[in-house]
């Protein structure tokens, strides 16, 4: 989803406590514990992604959010 896109209410959320920045190639991904939930929160490029997870831990989320490339243009395709 475009940066723009996301929702207002969004910004308050990963801005809360309990997350928490992770430096992983180029840019910081966001990350938290949410009951059984890792969350993580990556943007790039005017894009962001937001991934839940029951079965990865932080570090793997957050190897995950980190490698995602923005989807081409429409206009390039």
């Amino acid at each position: 989803m475009a940066a723009a896109d996301r929702p207002a209410h969004y910004d308050q959320m990963i801005a809360g406590d309990g997350w928490q920045d992770v430096p992983h190639d180029d840019i910081v991904v966001r990350v938290t514990k949410a009951g059984n939930q890792t969350q993580a929160h990556a943007e790039r490029d005017g894009t962001f992604v937001f991934l839940m997870s029951e079965n990865l831990g932080r570090d793997e989320l957050a190897t995950i959010a980190a490698r995602l490339k923005p989807a081409p243009n429409a206009g390039s395709i």
